[in-house]
């Protein structure tokens, strides 16, 4: 017995003299992680890192580069978590940041608009909608405070309770609030006429919740409206026109007329009276240029404004060319040409106008109800001014058609003072094209279709008297204006854009030649003429 104890005793002490192993994990578990996939350490590895938003980039790279591994649910888990975790700062970070800022506001006037921002912002990011409404209906108490009144707000604009109310009720429905949102966006529709126009970007979701609701003619009229003021998407036309075959047995034929007519009583031009020439009328035709955007709102009134300068004036006395560009955003209606002129004169914003190549000091934009202003104080004047003077050329131009071809035949003599920067233009227009833009205008008038040499004219190279010839082959003006849009699409801004509706087809009813002679370089127009294309 003595022995066994010796013997064990020394066993014991073997043990306790031998070196230790370098790895004091077992030998199991070295060997487990020696032989893990890679998949299994690509996720630990994630797994580790401390940052969140560099922890989620990698769990989501471990996604990518391991879609069939056994950890796939787990690192959507982890995932999620991560996620919540940055939301959740995030968020206290925001409200941290927002009550410093409504700190700094000194009245309840922009105290109001601090909170109608904010909720606007949220909204416009479908983010932290809760939060949202409380600064919606804050704005709202605030609006009601006695005293605060109409509110101005950023660039100029203004904003009107209806405005909040469509704030909210959007905020409301995206909350899934149907009920006490439709009340809010009704208000706002019926009321709202302001820059902001939550009236009209209620309608979508009066729309929507007509037709969850079975009311159809309800639907239909918003999507009437949202048609008109040039807000129905692509995407939901077919809606549209399924819902008007319905409620007009089973015909869209009535549809244009229907839009067209209402369109003209609730879009009135300024009232006018027809020009009557006075003594100091000379043989000088007057030749507008506006630069112009079917989305552009600022455009609406120089544009009604010249509708009415076009129902005031004949067409041989006031000549006006409208070119359509891509500002703010692409317009159908622009071409190679209305660039070229565009960057002739410089353009870089719209609206902008030029009477006889000269820009009126005070010439700007102004919405619907501004046209008669604009009318009678920026174009008006100018206009006038000009059929004063006595023309610096003498233009004729004769316009005949074979088959599907526009032949101008011009002749320019008499010029005053002949310059080797003095050019002849030829155009080509449509007096009247059915497109609605953003802006919500539906007809436009003398829309530049194609230029002689995109816009680059004839050299007059000094001479006195110059004959020119330019055949339009309609078929070939139509193929280049659909090449010019396919590649913007392809090419222009934003990237990836398409367009709604591509306005490249002519009406030969509605076209007719414009010729003018230009100083290049003072950009002085000496004359101008028109013939209609019969």
């Amino acid at each position: 017995m003595h022995r066994l104890i010796i013997v064990l005793g020394v066993f014991v002490c073997v043990l306790a003299a031998a070196p230790r192993a370098q790895n004091p994990q077992p030998p199991a578990r070295a060997a487990s992680q020696a032989s893990a996939k890679p998949d299994e350490q690509a996720y630990r590895a994630a797994s580790k890192i401390k940052d969140p938003q560099e922890r989620l980039r990698a769990l989501r790279q471990f996604l990518a580069d391991f879609p069939k591994s056994e950890r796939v649910t787990a690192a959507h888990s982890s995932i999620i978590d991560v996620s919540l975790d940055i939301i959740a700062q995030a968020t206290r970070d925001v409200t941290a940041e927002i009550d410093a800022r409504m700190a700094t506001a000194k009245d309840e006037r922009n105290t109001c608009l601090e909170h109608f921002f904010l909720a606007f912002n949220m909204l416009r990011r479908d983010a932290l909608l809760d939060l949202a409404e409380q600064h919606a209906r804050a704005a709202l108490r605030h609006w009601d405070t006695p005293g605060t009144g109409d509110l101005p707000a950023a660039a100029g604009r203004s904003m009107a309770r209806a405005d909040v109310q469509g704030l909210l009720g959007q905020i409301l429905y995206k909350l899934g609030r149907q009920d006490e949102a439709e009340p809010l966006l009704r208000q706002a529709y019926e009321r709202s006429d302001t820059d902001f126009k939550f009236g009209l970007a209620s309608l979508p979701y009066l729309a929507d919740i007509a037709l969850a609701r079975g009311r159809e003619t309800d639907a239909l009229t918003y999507m009437t409206e949202m048609e008109l003021g040039g807000t129905l998407p692509a995407a939901r036309r077919e809606q549209f026109r399924a819902l008007y075959r319905q409620a007009h047995g089973g015909s869209l034929e009535s549809l244009d007329q229907q839009l067209d007519e209402r369109y003209a009583a609730t879009h009135p031009k300024p009232a006018v009276t027809p020009y009557e020439p006075g003594a100091a009328r000379t043989g000088r035709a007057v030749l507008a240029e506006a630069f112009t955007g079917a989305a552009c709102g600022p455009c609406v009134g120089v544009d009604r404004a010249f509708d009415a300068v076009l129902d005031r004036y004949e067409r041989g006395d006031i000549i006006v060319l409208m070119h359509h560009v891509h500002i703010p955003s692409p317009d159908p209606l622009a071409n190679g040409a209305t660039e070229a002129r565009q960057k002739f004169h410089g353009v870089g914003s719209a609206p902008h106008f030029f009477i006889d190549g000269v820009e009126p000091p005070s010439g700007g934009g102004g919405t619907a109800d501004e046209a008669a202003t604009i009318l009678s104080k920026e174009i008006e004047p100018s206009l006038q001014r000009d059929l004063a003077k006595r023309p610096d050329a003498r233009l004729s131009l004769r316009v005949s058609v074979n088959g599907t071809s526009v032949r101008a035949a011009v002749t320019a003599d008499q010029i005053k003072q002949p310059s080797s920067t003095v050019k002849l233009h030829l155009a080509l227009v449509e007096d009247h094209v059915r497109y609605v833009g953003r802006n919500g205008v539906r007809f436009h008038s003398m829309v530049v279709r194609a230029m002689a040499g995109d816009a680059a004219g004839i050299a007059l190279k000094g001479r006195n008297k110059v004959t020119a010839e330019q055949v339009f082959d309609l078929g070939k003006v139509s193929a280049d204006l659909k090449a010019y849009l396919d590649d913007y699409e392809a090419h222009g801004e934003p990237p990836d854009y398409t367009f709604d509706e591509k306005k490249y087809r002519l009406d030969p009813t509605r076209l007719a030649v414009v010729v003018f002679l230009q100083d290049d370089a003072s950009k002085h127009v000496l004359q101008a003429a028109y013939a209609p294309v019969k």
